[in-house]
């Protein structure tokens, strides 16, 4: 039997072979210096030069961030190391979310890691919030704890992995501290599995007789049972933020996506790519990847895959969307 170490390198190695061969196909379907450009945008190679030099901080297990302490796992990957080497995690999409806040928004957050966007809408609303966290990852969910304390908004997290049902489920952890999901796939770098309480938000929110107006989901490919389990709040709700992974979702997964927000009243979207929404990218690459549109535009553009993962804010009628 693989030691855990040992399961850690394997799929690491798994990943790298992977990645190699989405280059090479890359490639051969831009071409190199199209190939070369669009790594040129996406910044790796500042990632990695920063990397190198601050490499011992990767080892860290608290970082500060403005007025706030944020305690991080000990897998040095992901959200953990954009936040110290950069401060940040997701900066455009950080910005939107920042912009469509407004005081007094009871927040479903769903997917909380660490409680990053639980910081960004109490620094944005200077406390006048309150936000109902689901983070199913044990270890995860412990540092979210910790990391609530010193929010003044009202926070009350749940060790949860929201879906279409109410019953136990199979949480599946990354080596990447952000990719964990029920919905397993070997591109996420999976390790382990537990079994964990699974619940749907609208049943919760009946329960406790709230009504949420701003959803925010990032659940690597499990949206479509999240939203599933989420009609009942869906009117209630003035936008969602939600991580769309286009090329996790079969066509009709998707097909069956939209027409559930469409029912609930959401016409309206902006997305942009998460491709280029990291810390290191080009800011001009970022703004570029920003579109505007209907729902049946979003659809459309999620159906064709142009980004492969987006991260899309939904509205109805009555919200300025810029």
């Amino acid at each position: 039997m693989l030691s855990y170490p040992q399961i850690g390198d394997f799929i690491l190695l798994t990943h790298t072979l992977n990645r190699l061969k989405k280059v090479a196909k890359s490639i051969q379907t831009e071409g190199l210096p199209g190939y070369l450009h669009r790594l040129y945008d996406r910044g790796e190679y500042r990632r990695i030069w920063r990397k190198v030099r601050k490499a011992h901080l990767l080892q860290d297990l608290e970082v500060k961030l403005s007025n706030y302490r944020l305690a991080l796992p000990k897998r040095n990957a992901g959200i953990k190391e954009e936040l110290i080497l950069y401060g940040t995690h997701e900066p455009f999409s950080t910005n939107l979310y920042q912009h469509y806040l407004k005081p007094g928004d009871l927040i479903f957050d769903v997917g909380t890691n660490l409680g990053y966007y639980i910081m960004v809408a109490d620094q944005t609303l200077k406390g006048q919030c309150e936000v109902h966290g689901f983070e199913p990852d044990p270890e995860i969910f412990q540092l979210a704890q910790i990391n609530s304390n010193q929010f003044r908004a009202r926070v009350i997290l749940n060790p949860y992995a929201v879906t279409d049902n109410n019953g136990m489920v199979s949480f599946y952890s990354s080596m990447i501290p952000n990719w964990g999901t029920i919905v397993p796939r070997d591109c996420l770098m999976l390790m382990d599995a537990v079994t964990v309480k699974g619940i749907r938000l609208d049943q919760y929110a009946g329960n406790l007789d709230l009504s949420p107006t701003v959803l925010r989901m990032d659940i690597e490919g499990g949206e479509l049972f999240a939203l599933r389990g989420s009609v009942g709040i869906l009117p209630s709700l003035r936008f969602i933020f939600m991580e769309l992974h286009c090329l996790f979702l079969e066509p009709h997964e998707l097909e069956e996506l939209f027409a559930i927000l469409s029912a609930a009243g959401f016409d309206r979207a902006a997305w942009i790519n998460r491709y280029y929404d990291w810390p290191w990218s080009n800011q001009k690459a970022q703004a570029r990847s920003l579109l505007y549109g209907d729902l049946t535009k979003l659809a459309c553009f999620a159906y064709r895959r142009e980004y492969t993962t987006l991260s899309a804010f939904i509205f109805k009628k009555c919200h300025t969307m810029r």
